[in-house]
């Protein structure tokens, strides 16, 4: 270790870098995770997460010419209509329009600096500087010779690298530009790649050959090969030292030493005509090309995997390819930019060779293979190959509804109208005859280890002897009836078999079938009953979430988990231990990870919540809508994957513990501060000043997060402001009103889904100016006038004692006029003195009304909706009284400000605040949630009734004559409704309907989510 202080010197000179921020670079480095921090190189690039971003999801230009990342994590993409800056969320575009350094036609090359800041080379010539939220021409003496500046470079000292037009390529270092020609050693003027590499050299390829910049001097022809006379497209110099070199016609070549490797077609490449190299962080080697992005393996360079348009690309003409922090693969092309990522799901699909991708049931045999069940036969997948069973393999119908697996290593087939098979030397043979089945729906299959084999079917339920291939039994309820509509078999570690229908659960004890009466409601129906190692059952309702059975039969103990525990849904098809400390469950939402412990703990009453993982499309799903109702509806394999039925594949769930452990939350970024509805001015270091009489403030801010950001939440609070964290969710704008005169600090902090709150977050000094009557000077100095108008006073009132005094003589007549007279005078100081107490009192009434009123609207503000509502949810919980509340939000309001201005936008929203006041009831509340939401808390109202009050008031919007308030012809209104049902907190509630909101959104607009 001793050497440690030497070696971090030597390396900091090497590389130009402070050897402090080396030595926290390697610290990081040393306790980084890798493997979690890289494309698997192992996986398939079609099994990674793909997404495609253009013009439609606010790119200014389809056509990528580069990418860049900044330090504090912003991409950035160049295109011929200006800059992009990505926040994971949202496009910021900077141009020529709004700003002005960015002249010109375009942006075409950007190089992130050392020192956290971005230079971008501009279409029609010259470089900008962008640091600190400013952009800055880039200027030199000499200037830069005139032409478009294509390619940008920073070496280790420092300097900046340029290419001109034809002219050559430009040096600048310390403002002093040097430019370097044909004369100077390039093959060519027109440079094609410039790159600079950690050991200080800069290579340059021209559409003539290669040239390296070393020793302060160009050397020309620097490999003695065929690759210093011909057209380079990219340099790259590997993690191994290798130079790999993309030539623009002339394919791929690797230079080690004096050896090179040339790959062309007959090795593997789809185009010899290249564009771009990278290495990742796991050694692949990524190559653009005009015909798709290839990856190689960087010790195997015969293995070659290729990924064009076919497969989901924007365009196969690759322009660029960067690797972000966070690992995903960037690919620019001529119509967007498109991500690789890891993500923990992946899907079977038609890809896998499963052509009927709606699918039913899934099973792993003890021979590895995967049977899949489907609308369209069975398809057995083993060893990368898929293999379909249909009636050419005895199959009466294609419909297979449910699989299992003897102890002997048959495979048994449930039809749905075919009864039930059985695969024998690889045919299927048809047993319902031998059982007296009728060709109904076979939806359950259980052989026991007893030798029998359950069949649940529509009508009834048999037990027969896989082994002697005999009928025993039609196993009847105890009551007598047949067991009809059976969905699910289990049988527990004590032997015990469950049975599970649409009439509840059950166990077979003395050849019937029991209701368990004593753990759940016998009349509700069951989709799924599953065991974990520890001999527990769990038993999945369609509307009660998922219950764990403790005990034997009837005389076992339950327990539901469901919303009020922290479990996001409440039907479930199937509850699966994965022997890894989790409990997975899937419905039409996608699927849920449950951590045992946590399960445990909260049973025990020692956790308030389990913390969930929610997976959705946004983590590899091809559909959220798993499937069931018939078994297995899901499957855990031997190497520990985790399959699901869904209606697009099968979803597979890595075991990878790594990916699965919820990733650091993002940093949080301040994008836009606005001071009553007008953008403002602000700075992390300076905080942002709100003018006197200021009655709205509006922070939105955002998690770079590239890789999730579906599933990045926050909460915010402003300190001296609000009490406790506002729970914001997935929103992303902090909205505050009338906010007292003094100095805050806005905190927000975020989290992904199941993760830890970043505790540092975001801060940011926000300082309310006074007006000059509310400040201390003022109120001081109207203490003092009337302290001193007071002294008056009472110098007045001696001086009148005094002139009293020497008037005894006078007569009591007189006397008496005037101790009347100076009655009267005290009764009218008294009045005097009544008349300002009321105006104070009035005072009073009307800040008190200002503190909880939207100024804009007059209706009641956040603050007093979230005081109304909490007092209401306490009551309904208390009482057991119905409530609902409703989230209201203008659609296209942002199109209403930008079209008609602002103040037409101003008018639509006092507009809608009068139309949701006038059509509301006595008993509820309409207040301004923010923004153009509106939030509806109605008491003692169910949610059918709550539907029809909002269904109304969005007729009522839709109906008013919004062309007479300058706002356009037609305003709607989408509403989010959700009524009490167990929820945990009012804030719950909002959440809730807020979700039903995005659903009226995703769905059209104009209408009602219940």
């Amino acid at each position: 270790m001793r050497f440690l202080p030497v070696l971090l010197s030597l390396s900091a000179h090497i590389f130009g870098v402070p050897a402090g921020r080396l030595a926290a670079l390697l610290a990081a480095l040393i306790l980084l995770p890798l493997p979690a921090w890289a494309l698997d190189a192992n996986k398939p690039l079609s099994e990674f997460m793909f997404q495609t971003w253009s013009v439609d999801e606010g790119l200014p230009h389809s056509a990528i010419r580069d990418i860049a990342q900044t330090k504090d994590g912003y991409l950035w993409f160049a295109t011929h209509e200006g800059v992009a800056r990505f926040d994971s969320l949202n496009f910021t575009v900077f141009n020529e329009a709004n700003t002005p350094a960015l002249k010109g036609t375009g942006v075409i090359t950007l190089l992130p600096s050392r020192d956290g800041g971005l230079y971008i080379g501009l279409r029609d010539g010259g470089v900008v500087r962008y640091l600190d939220g400013k952009f800055a021409p880039v200027v030199s003496d000499p200037p830069l010779p005139t032409g478009r500046a294509s390619l940008l470079a920073e070496d280790t000292s420092g300097a900046l690298w340029c290419s001109v037009g034809s002219a050559g390529i430009v040096r600048i270092s310390g403002g002093a530009a040097k430019l370097f020609s044909v004369a100077d050693g390039l093959p060519a003027g027109i440079i094609t790649i410039v790159r600079a590499t950690a050991d200080g050299e800069v290579w340059v390829g021209t559409a003539n050959g290669l040239a390296v910049f070393r020793g302060g001097k160009f050397v020309s022809k620097p490999t003695g090969s065929w690759l210093d006379t011909t057209g380079i497209a990219d340099v790259l110099r590997d993690s191994k030292k290798r130079l790999w070199v993309a030539t623009s016609g002339e394919g791929l070549a690797i230079v080690e030493g004096d050896a090179i490797r040339r790959i062309r077609r007959p090795q593997g490449l789809a185009s010899e005509s290249l564009t771009r190299l990278i290495e990742d962080r796991s050694g692949s080697i990524w190559v653009g090309s005009l015909e798709g992005v290839q990856r190689i393996e960087r010790d195997r360079p015969e293995h070659i995997e290729r990924f064009t348009a076919a497969d989901g690309l924007s365009n196969n003409n690759i322009r660029v390819i960067l690797e972000d922090s966070e690992s995903g693969v960037w690919v620019g092309t001529d119509q967007g930019a498109s991500r690789f990522r890891e993500s923990l799901l992946m899907t079977w699909g038609a890809r896998r060779g499963i052509t009927q991708e709606f699918t039913r049931t899934v099973l792993e045999d003890r021979s590895g293979r995967v049977w899949v069940a489907t609308a369209d036969g069975l398809f057995m997948m083993q060893d990368g190959v898929s293999r379909r069973y249909g009636r050419e393999q005895g199959l009466l119908t294609t419909a297979v509804l449910s699989l299992a697996e003897d102890p002997n290593g048959t495979l048994w087939v449930g039809t749905n109208g075919g009864g039930l098979h059985r695969l024998v030397r690889d045919r299927f043979e048809q047993v319902s005859a031998k059982l007296a089945l009728p060709a109904v729906a076979v939806r359950a299959i259980l052989p026991a280890r007893d030798g029998a084999l359950y069949v649940g079917t529509a009508t009834s339920l048999l037990k027969w002897s896989w082994k002697q291939d005999v009928l025993v039994q039609r196993v009847m309820q105890a009551q007598g009836q047949n067991v009809e509509q059976v969905t699910s078999l289990h049988e527990d570690a004590r032997g015990k078999v469950w049975v599970g229908s649409r009439s509840g659960a059950g166990v077979i004890e003395t050849g019937a079938v029991s209701p368990v009466m004593k753990v759940v409601d016998g009349k509700s129906p069951v989709l799924a009953i599953n065991g974990d190692q520890k001999g527990r059952v769990y038993v999945s309702f369609t509307t009660y979430g998922v219950a764990r059975i403790e005990g034997e039969g009837a005389n076992g103990k339950a327990r539901f988990l469901s919303r009020v525990d922290g479990v996001p849904e409440q039907s479930f098809f199937v509850a699966l231990d994965d022997r890894r400390g989790n409990l997975w469950l899937c419905s039409t939402r996608g699927i849920v990870k449950l951590p045992m412990a946590q399960i445990d703990e909260r049973i025990a009453g020692t956790r308030e919540k389990i913390e969930p993982a929610h997976f959705t499309r946004a983590d590899g799903m091809a559909s959220t809508q798993c499937n069931g109702a018939s078994q297995p509806a899901g499957w855990v394999m031997r190497d520990g994957r985790v399959l699901f039925p869904t209606a697009k594949g099968i979803a597979v769930v890595s075991p990878d513990a790594k990916m699965l452990a919820p990733r650091k939350a993002p940093p949080v970024h301040v994008r836009r501060v606005s001071i009553d509805g007008a953008p403002a001015a602000f700075s992390m270091e300076r905080g942002v000043e709100l003018p006197a009489g200021t009655h709205r403030l509006e922070v939105e801010y955002v998690g770079l997060s590239f890789s999730d950001p579906e599933k990045v939440r926050y909460r915010y609070r402003l300190e001296g402001f609000d009490e406790t964290w506002v729970e914001a969710l997935r929103e992303t704008k902090a909205a505050f009103t009338n906010i007292v005169p003094g100095e805050y600090v806005l905190r927000v902090r975020s989290s992904r889904e199941g993760g830890d709150w970043n505790e540092e977050g975001m801060a940011l000094r926000v300082v309310q100016k006074p007006h000059f009557y509310e400040t201390s000077w003022f109120r001081w100095g109207g203490l003092l006038v009337v302290l001193l108008a007071a002294f008056a006073a009472y110098r007045g009132r001696v001086r009148q004692l005094e002139s009293q005094r020497t008037l005894l003589h006078v007569t009591v007549q007189q006397r008496t006029q005037e101790l009347e007279l100076e009655k009267q005078k005290l009764e009218s100081a008294s009045n005097e003195k009544a008349k300002l107490l009321v105006q104070v009192a009035d005072a009073a009434r009307a800040y008190e009304k200002l503190s909880k009123e939207d100024a804009l609207t007059g209706l009641p503000n956040r603050r007093e909706l979230d005081r109304f509502l909490a007092h209401e949810f306490e009551r309904a919980v208390r009482n057991g009284r119905p409530l609902a509340v409703a989230l209201g939000d203008i659609d296209f309001f942002k199109k209403i400000n930008d079209m008609y201005s602002h103040a037409a936008g101003d008018e639509v929203l006092r507009s809608i605040a009068q139309i949701l006041g006038a059509d509301s009831r006595n008993l509820d509340m309409v207040g301004r949630y923010g923004g153009e939401e509106f939030l509806l808390v109605l008491p003692d109202t169910g949610r059918d009734e709550a539907h029809a009050i909002c269904e109304r008031l969005r007729q009522s919007v839709e109906a008013f004559d919004w062309q007479a308030k300058g706002a356009g012809p037609r305003v709607t209104m989408s509403f989010g409704l959700a009524a009490l049902n167990g929820d945990a907190s009012h804030e719950r509630l909002v959440a809730r309907a807020d979700a039903r909101l995005y659903e009226a959104k995703a769905g059209g607009r104009n209408r009602v989510c219940a």
